[in-house]
């Protein structure tokens, strides 16, 4: 009884902790969501380009120009943050996302490079990442940071494990163009 008890104590706790910190709060469903929607695909991306190409150098290409492309684009991204805002950046993020995935979805019938692709890629993540990490710095409490770090990362490891397999199910019944819509 008392095992259970202090069970109780602790969820309370958290629930207490979580209802007080109210952006905090949003700010892990919405890294959540994130997480979720984007790992139900993102596993599939080299699978995806290999089906469409057939050629392993058209995925290091791929790769090559993301991370080239977030190399470039953070600084960018650093400094559109400080002028306006982290919200703002983050929502400046979502057109090349989509963007990104529209590409994907008709990259077949509009012969979109892969290049584009890894730079759309690189864009995006790079004006989501920096604006993140600044406004979770700013949402922690400095006694609490290793709590607060360690919630976010347990939602999203969480999520990025169930998106994948929400994926798998979609593309198996239905195939990647509705994987791509959803």
């Amino acid at each position: 009884g008392k095992v259970l008890f202090n069970d109780m104590h602790h969820e309370n706790k958290v629930f207490h902790y979580l209802a007080f910190n109210k952006l905090l709060t949003e700010f892990y469903f919405m890294i959540s969501f994130r997480s979720f929607a984007v790992s139900m695909i993102s596993i599939f991306l080299p699978i995806f380009i290999y089906t469409i190409r057939n050629s392993l150098f058209d995925l290091v290409l791929f790769a090559f120009f993301t991370y080239a492309s977030m190399f470039v684009f953070s600084p960018f991204a650093a400094k559109m943050t400080s002028k306006i805002g982290n919200a703002h950046t983050m929502l400046f993020s979502i057109p090349f996302m989509f963007a990104f995935f529209g590409s994907l979805y008709f990259f077949d019938s509009l012969m979109i490079s892969i290049p584009l692709l890894g730079v759309l890629y690189g864009f995006y993540e790079s004006f989501f990442w920096m604006p993140f990490h600044d406004e979770f710095s700013i949402l922690s409490k400095t006694k609490k940071v290793g709590k607060e770090v360690g919630v976010y990362r347990a939602l999203t490891i969480g999520t990025k494990i169930l998106g994948p397999i929400i994926g798998a199910l979609i593309i198996t019944m239905y195939g990647f163009n509705l994987l791509f819509i959803t």
